[in-house]
């Protein structure tokens, strides 16, 4: 009976949308080539830049990432992570359900330990 309301109530779940991100490939710095390239981007794009005294701190930070990001996206690339992984989402796993597979997995232990006595 618990196990049968359990599986009824599980199958009561929202459709998860897939989310994903883009970082930077950072695992290309292993090679001494793309380090390599990384730094002439980088010194080639900070030398195309023009700081005026007039500009802001901000916005001569704001310059300065900009290039970093740039020469990082040219030399590294780009990959996807699914953000999936790390944050779950199980609208249908409610405070009943998880006392209901709490309730399973003792019954579960119970029989296995009863089944190893037996033999």
């Amino acid at each position: 009976m618990v196990i049968a309301k359990f599986c009824v109530l599980a199958q009561i779940t929202k459709k998860r949308t897939s989310r994903s991100i883009s970082k930077f490939n950072v695992e290309a710095f292993q090679d001494d080539s793309t380090k390599y390239l990384y730094a002439n981007r980088l010194s080639e794009k900070l030398k195309n830049i023009t700081l005026t005294p007039t500009d802001t701190t901000d916005l001569q930070w704001e310059k300065i990432q900009d290039c970093i990001g740039k020469a990082a996206e040219e030399s590294l690339g780009m990959r996807t992570v699914g953000t999936n992984a790390s944050k779950k989402s199980t609208p249908w796993f409610t405070p009943e359900i998880k006392e209901l597979a709490q309730e399973k997995r003792k019954a579960y232990l119970k029989y296995i330990s009863e089944s190893s006595i037996k033999q």
